[in-house]
């Protein structure tokens, strides 16, 4: 047998041996056909002889280049579907991420439903936080705090820095040494250091400074004395508003009261 033709058949073995490496060896129909071309190579190797003619040897490797025309068709049709079958499983899989099984647990719906409800979004109004300075009772602007905070949802670590960011002046010094001294207060506490720094001198007994209050000028200065020194007291009916009002005010007007 001529050596050139020796090669030739050894080229073509290494050829079908590099196309059924793209498909996976335990596939049967693979298998068997590698098994099937690798028997009839031996065969008509070892059938070659120096007697073997032209002919006989163009007829063996005719039939050894169409079991390889089929491999290369059936590796061609096996590829296809398996990419089939992955793009199918790979829907499959997000089909049921997306709406999760009846029968199984969704660990990420039961933290979903652990978790609280999200606030809601804040007001399309624009509400501008208010400044302070210090000159004047702090509770009116203390108030209008918590009306910010109530419409912009502010968490309860932020409320502090907040407000205290709007100070000025003579308040903005009076928080800076109150936080280097001890730290940031909570919301509550800061609340009372602002009223017992700023507020009225006289705060241990409210109540008794407001039944004490008596107009001194006009109507209007007196009512608001008096709904400033109000705003203190907690657990005042709206008849003993009314009285002490009243009573404030002196003769003749208290009469017409």
């Amino acid at each position: 047998m001529p050596n050139d033709l020796l090669h030739h058949l050894v080229s073509i073995l290494l050829i079908l041996r590099l196309l059924l490496s793209c498909v996976s060896p335990r596939l049967p129909t693979a298998a068997a056909i590698l098994l099937a071309v690798h028997l009839r190579i031996a065969i008509a190797t070892s059938t070659m002889g120096d007697a073997l003619s032209a002919t006989d040897f163009k007829t063996s490797m005719d039939k050894i280049l169409a079991e390889i025309t089929s491999v290369r068709d059936e590796i061609t049709t096996i590829k296809g579907e398996q990419s089939r079958l992955t793009v199918a499983v790979n829907r499959l899989q997000s089909d049921k991420l997306a709406s999760g099984h009846p029968g199984e647990k969704n660990d990420d719906k039961d933290d979903d439903m652990q978790k609280p409800p999200p606030l809601p979004p804040p007001p399309t109004h624009k509400l501008r936080f208010p400044k302070y300075d210090g000159a004047e009772d702090p509770i009116g602007w203390l108030h209008k705090c918590e009306q910010f905070f109530r419409a912009h949802r502010t968490t309860e670590d932020e409320k502090v820095l907040t407000a205290s960011y709007y100070m000025e002046g003579t308040a903005q010094q009076w928080y800076y040494r109150l936080e280097r001294n001890r730290g940031v207060p909570t919301w509550p506490q800061f609340v009372d250091f602002v009223n017992r720094r700023f507020g009225p001198p006289v705060r241990s007994n409210p109540l008794g400074e407001l039944a004490h209050l008596r107009r001194t000028g006009s109507v209007s200065e007196y009512q608001d004395q008096f709904l400033l020194l109000l705003a203190r007291c907690d657990n005042v009916s709206e008849r003993q508003q009314v009285d002490l009002f009243t009573a404030g005010l002196r003769n003749p007007l208290r009469m017409d009261v």
